[in-house]
């Protein structure tokens, strides 16, 4: 596949529809690198802004399942920001798991700037609720850190 890619000069959107489904179901048997490589190849060929912050997404979450968890954080972020304010729901997917990974990552005052973020931004109760929570285990998360 990453060869037929490299020799395309250009793909129909719905064909490269089809082609990041191949991805998906690389990441859902957890070949996270083969998906990774196949984005990577794919990147050349999107067309549509709709494409390239899927395209980001995906890939972060691949980087993510290699515990590559600053890596996936960037690119879950570059999503949302590829997002903007077109799409409201896959800017906040995109920061929340954006969010998650920095956790991940040990680098809690990023992720709580990301929460706080969320939750400055969601009308939702139950949003807020979980969004207060994050910010509260990263807190635990920091004073058990520094009692070390």
């Amino acid at each position: 596949l990453g060869d037929w890619l490299s020799g395309l000069d250009e793909i129909a959107p719905a064909s490269l529809d089809r082609v990041m489904q191949i991805m998906f179901d690389l990441q859902f048997i957890g070949e996270h690198q083969l998906a990774l490589d196949l984005f990577q190849v794919s990147a050349r060929l999107v067309r549509t802004p709709g494409h390239r912050r899927e395209l980001f997404y995906w890939a972060a979450q691949s980087w993510v399942g290699l515990g590559e968890y600053a890596m996936g954080a960037a690119y879950y972020l570059e999503s949302a920001r590829l997002s903007g304010e077109n799409d409201v729901h896959w800017q906040n997917s995109a920061l929340y798991q954006a969010a998650k990974a920095l956790e991940s990552a040990k680098l809690y005052k990023d992720a709580g700037n990301v929460y706080r973020r969320l939750l400055g931004d969601s009308p939702e109760s139950k949003m807020q609720a979980k969004l207060r929570y994050r910010l509260a285990q990263i807190e635990r998360r920091r004073d058990r850190e520094r009692s070390e």
